[in-house]
């Protein structure tokens, strides 16, 4: 099985509202978006007891919010003037055209600034895929073809992303990320309703 990377332009979010892949998505993933302080809905201009009040239907609005590929306003600190930045959508699927998973982020210079993902297994259940270099080499491929030197991934503080994303281990079975270059930092964010810290974790791509 081989596998593609590719970004994500309007029509095809349309097309995965309308098919259901997004939903799809969402409901397998939902156990790890929702808690307190949740990054993934940062910026939707919610605390998190109001998202929490929120249908399920709701929330997966915000989700085709995030999918949607146009510029957007990241804000660094709370008194600095926002900067743009180029925002992304990305696909990663088979050569069957079976999306597997689903990012969004930005570019800040070199540097991939992965603020949100979805993931499904394949077609027969599996995620093995995930720990396979193949899976990941069209990612990688693509992000260093548009000058990426690092990726950052932004995530709660105590989730389970935290504890997997800043164990080397995980990167055993990916030759595309150095792990021994490897920053983590908890970094604090000004919103409307509060400040929140999240873990920033930083790799040299290969």
């Amino acid at each position: 099985m081989s596998y593609i990377c590719r970004d994500l332009s309007e029509r095809d979010v349309d097309h995965l509202e309308v098919t259901g892949v997004l939903d799809e998505f969402y409901d397998l993933n939902v156990k790890y978006l929702e808690g307190d302080n949740n990054f993934n809905y940062a910026n939707c201009g919610l605390s998190t007891e109001e998202f929490n009040n929120l249908t399920q239907d709701q929330k997966k609005y915000f989700w085709r919010k995030f999918l949607r590929p146009m510029g957007r306003i990241v804000e660094t600190t709370p008194f600095e003037e926002p900067e743009p930045y180029e925002f992304k959508s990305l696909a990663m699927q088979a050569s069957d055209g079976y999306i597997l998973h689903l990012y969004n982020g930005y570019i800040d210079g070199n540097i991939w600034v992965e603020e949100r993902g979805l993931t499904r297994p394949d077609a027969s259940g599996s995620r093995a895929y995930t720990f396979t270099n193949d899976f990941w080499t069209p990612k990688y491929t693509y992000l260093k073809s548009l000058g990426i030197t690092k990726i950052k991934r932004i995530v709660d503080m105590d989730g389970q992303l935290a504890v997997l994303l800043t164990n080397p281990d995980s990167y055993n079975y990916n030759s595309h990320l150095d792990a021994s270059t490897m920053v983590v930092e908890d970094i604090a964010s000004t919103y409307s309703w509060g400040d929140v810290v999240h873990k920033h974790i930083t790799i040299d791509l290969t």
